[in-house]
C-alpha cells in the first residue's frame, strides 16, 4: 500500500475528453467554480488538462481520499457527518485497490 500512497502519477497522459466539459449537472454553481479554478490550476501545474480515460486517476483518487481524512480530522470545525462522508468514501477506494492489488498477484 505504501507504494499506492506514494505514487507520482505525473500529468495526465490520457486523451479522452477533457474532464472540465463533463462535470455532474448536480454540482452547485460554487462548486463548479472551485473545481474548474483547480482544473486550471492542474493543467498550469503539471503542463496538461484532466482528462477522461486517465489510467492513474484511481491512484489520485484514493490519495486525495486518505488526505481529504487527514485535512477533514486537523479542521475543527468539520461536521462530523462531512467527516464520515470522506471516511466512507475513503475505506471504499481503499478496498477497491487493495481487491485490486491482490487480483494482480
Amino acid at each position: 500500500m505504501t507504494t499506492i500512497a506514494l505514487a507520482d502519477c505525473g500529468p495526465c497522459s490520457g486523451t479522452g475528453a477533457l474532464v472540465r466539459e463533463h462535470l455532474p449537472a448536480s454540482l452547485s454553481p460554487e462548486a463548479r467554480a472551485l473545481i474548474l479554478t483547480r482544473l486550471e490550476h492542474g493543467a498550469t501545474t503539471y503542463g496538461a488538462p484532466l482528462r477522461i480515460g486517465w489510467a492513474p486517476a484511481g491512484i489520485e483518487r484514493l490519495q486525495e481520499l486518505c488526505d481529504a481524512v487527514a485535512y477533514s480530522v486537523a479542521d475543527p470545525d468539520c461536521q462530523p457527518e462531512d467527516l464520515a462522508a470522506v471516511v466512507s468514501l475513503c475505506n471504499r477506494a481503499t478496498r477497491a485497490a487493495v481487491n485490486a492489488e491482490r487480483a494482480a498477484r
